[in-house]
């Protein structure tokens, strides 16, 4: 029996060859962008998730949006920040402060390390294999993980080894731990209990936290956000120095921070890959609509075969074994290709998306999605199979007129197989527009043909260090003015991409508009970001647009300030020209307002800013901004590297446009993604609408011959399958267009700029 329905299956797919392997091409790609996405979503929301009640596990974070970073939070948190969230926090069952970092060995290569105390092995459950606990206790000494140490000693005893780092410090292997998973946002290779963190109140570490069972952490949020914490203390030099945060706190899950604190460097966000999920589980419901929609078409068709096969003793059973024997064989068969298909894009994926897994992994949950799609398919398909094999037994013993006929239903199906294929390709003409207009749109500031160069210096400053540091940059700004390449060359620190020298921090600055300043009184002062213009030169450089007022003249003094837009906002300013406010206790004109520029990134609204005319307040510059030629990128590149080598100049090098085209990465990564699965989707309603004419014309063709002979022209029988699709798409076009809009309009409003 099984064999007969597998032989009468394979019949079928051969007979209507050409609509099999649409569906089946269709079906096959959309099985595997579904997979890749559905793995790739699993990944991404599991990091961390192999710890002990990882359900529970958050880690402290704080709000740095001021500082234009993408993922506005930051989890390098103070120690003496750490300790008032605890006392406010009676949820939090045990906790652990840790720093983790980077650490460069003598060999060059880079290796991740923790610097802990034996609260980290408590919380994490670090199993210590060999040795003791006594590294952490002792200095230069080190727990290497078990995993590193077969990879740098195999076959070796490693207590007793010594490391030797750049620097030419000796860290001693004293003890060996279990690593843990690389599945993580905190990897390692060695432990350490030299920790900074506990040193000084101003460095920053890693607080984890877990949670009680019952504790509700929208609420736990809430009362963080508006935490305020002030601290006062004298560094080593005798200054007092402020170290606060103003609200902002929040405990973000273990396994969603990745998505949170490193958004700026995933490929493609989050978001994105539940898109591009989307987009997959779309081709699939298109291809399953497709092939169901033409197999009932056949149903009708055949319907003199059911009713035969009905008189000859078939159950109903037996036609609904065999139409979903029919059915299920085009699904496996798509399913397989799918697999080759997914075996032909695995390593560009695991590029893109920075899966580390062996092929096991990759194989195992591509396997379960497939096979999760294959059942919900068939259990979907099985009621329709059903119901439309009744239909098409009774149409052949008295034709169907009503709402379920066969040429309602052909209409439906059409009209819903071409909504859904406009409704796709409209969102993804959407997205990309949108994209496209992210990357050549006006953002308040020339961007194109700049260069930025940042010359590295040293952490702690004497006079000597900053006379030899003043004379490189004179001999760096001279060598660059010299170059053919370059059409401008100013000093001065860059509107984008941000350093951490660009913004005014609210704990040095503030900025009021009333009486005197008192320096204490921190919820008093606003955020703002400074920039500097000795003689118009910035403002020229990155082309500002002038909204009120005027730029610097020479008769300014120092005390002249431009704002910008959000600026004005901020103080509810209607035209700011002629007023006053006060920056570091002095008073200071505003003379003009410039336009936004937006220097954060597409997704995160102007902060507000002000320029004022440059000042000798003893800082020291370290940046020098650059336009050059188009073409000539490359070139200087060279020029720079071999220059600067002979004068020992360490430095930092960056493309203006490359750099904002880098914030856009995940986007133009979903833009590659969806224009696969469009493309698809395109070939799936033209070949889905010309396969249902086929399938039409077959069934008219007595009809097609009568009116031949009654005189009917080509044109005539073109025209009457012609405009009657045209009318099916018009009404799938009215309900497509909608809604496809209303589901772009919130996904456009994230952004700052719209198309």
């Amino acid at each position: 029996m099984i064999q007969h329905n597998l032989t009468l299956a394979w019949r079928q797919l051969v007979k209507y060859r050409l609509q099999s392997a649409v569906s089946i091409v269709s079906l096959a790609i959309g099985f595997a962008c579904f997979a890749l996405a559905s793995m790739w979503i699993k990944y991404e929301t599991t990091y961390d998730g192999f710890h002990r009640d990882a359900d529970k596990l958050y880690f402290l974070a704080a709000d740095h949006s001021e500082w234009g970073k993408a993922g506005d939070i930051s989890t390098g948190i103070q120690s003496v920040f750490c300790d008032t969230v605890y006392k406010n926090c009676p949820e939090i069952v045990e906790f652990t402060l840790f720093e983790h970092s980077h650490y460069q060995l003598k060999e060059g290569q880079i290796e991740h390390c923790i610097g802990c105390d034996s609260s980290f092995l408590d919380f994490f459950d670090i199993n210590i294999l060999a040795g003791d606990r006594g590294f952490l206790l002792r200095e230069n000494e080190i727990a290497v993980t078990r995993q590193k140490a077969e990879k740098w000693w195999p076959g070796e005893e490693p207590l007793g080894k010594e490391l030797e780092d750049k620097d030419g410090k000796r860290l001693l292997v004293t003890a060996i731990v279990e690593g843990w998973d690389t599945h993580t946002n905190f990897p390692f290779d060695f432990l350490t209990g030299d920790m900074d963190v506990r040193k000084t109140y101003y460095s920053g570490g890693e607080y984890a936290v877990r949670l009680a069972p019952q504790a509700d952490v929208k609420s736990i949020n809430q009362r963080l956000d508006t935490l305020n914490i002030n601290f006062f203390y004298w560094d080593e030099y005798g200054y007092r120095n402020h170290l606060g945060h103003n609200g902002g706190f929040e405990l973000v899950p273990a396994k969603e921070l990745r998505h949170r604190i490193n958004y700026e460097q995933m490929e493609v966000q989050i978001h994105h890959i539940y898109l591009f999920a989307l987009a997959g589980g779309m081709l699939i419901l298109c291809g399953l609509l497709n092939y169901l929609t033409m197999f009932v078409n056949r149903l009708f068709i055949r319907q003199r075969e059911i009713a035969l096969r009905t008189v000859f003793g078939a159950t109903g059973r037996n036609l609904t074994v065999q139409f979903l024997t029919e059915y299920g064989l085009l699904l496996l068969i798509a399913a397989f290709f799918g697999l080759i298909f997914m075996k032909w894009v695995l390593p560009a994926f695991r590029q893109l998306a920075e899966l580390p897994e062996g092929w096991g992994f990759f194989y195992r949950e591509t396997l379960t999605s497939m096979f999760l799609v294959l059942g919900v398919s068939l259990l979907i398909s099985l009621p329709v199979i059903q119901f439309f094999r009744r239909q098409a037994l009774q149409n052949s013993i008295q034709a169907q007129v009503g709402l379920f006929s066969y040429s309602n239903f052909r209409k439906l199906s059409v009209c819903l197989q071409i909504g859904i294929s406009i409704f796709f390709i409209f969102c993804t003409a959407v997205m990309m527009k949108q994209i496209d207009t992210l990357r050549h749109s006006d953002i308040g500031f020339e961007r194109k043909n700049m260069g930025i160069f940042y010359i590295h210096t040293g952490r702690k400053w004497t006079n000597k260090i900053a006379e030899e540091h003043n004379e490189r940059m004179e001999a760096t700004y001279s060598f660059l003015k010299q170059q053919s390449e370059l059409t401008e060359v100013i000093k001065n620190r860059p509107i984008f991409p941000l350093y951490g020298q660009t913004a005014t921090v609210i704990n040095k600055y503030s900025l009021l508009t009333g009486a005197a300043v008192n320096p204490d009184m921190v919820e008093d002062r606003y955020s703002f970001k400074l920039f500097t213009d000795k003689d118009g030169s910035f403002s020229s450089f990155y082309n500002l647009r002038l909204l009120e007022g005027r730029f610097f003249e020479e008769s300014d003094d120092d005390n002249a300030i431009i704002l910008n837009e959000s600026a004005t906002r901020q103080f509810l300013w209607e035209s700011a020209v002629g007023k006053q406010i006060l920056f570091g206790n002095e008073p200071y004109t505003i003379v003009g307002v410039v336009k936004d520029f937006h220097n954060y990134g597409p997704t995160i609204p102007a902060k507000p800013c002000f320029i004022r005319k440059n000042k000798d307040d003893g800082t020291i510059s370290n940046c020098l901004i650059f336009k050059y030629h188009p073409g000539t990128w490359e070139t200087l590149k060279e020029k720079f590297a071999q220059q600067f080598k002979k004068m020992d100049i360490k430095y930092t090098l960056k493309n203006v446009e490359a750099e904002y085209e880098n914030l856009l990465r995940s986007e133009k990564n979903l833009q590659l993604l969806l224009g696969v699965t469009a493309s698809t989707c395109v070939l799936i309603a033209l070949f889905g609408v010309w396969s249902m004419i086929m399938l039409t014309c077959e069934q008219r063709r007595k009809e097609i011959a009568i009116r031949k002979v009654h005189g009917a022209t080509v044109k005539d029988i073109l025209d009457m399958f012609f405009l009657e699709y045209m009318a099916l798409q018009a009404v799938a076009a009215v309900v497509a267009f909608p809604i496809g809009y209303a589901c772009m309009k919130p996904w456009l409003e994230q952004y700052v700029v719209q198309t």
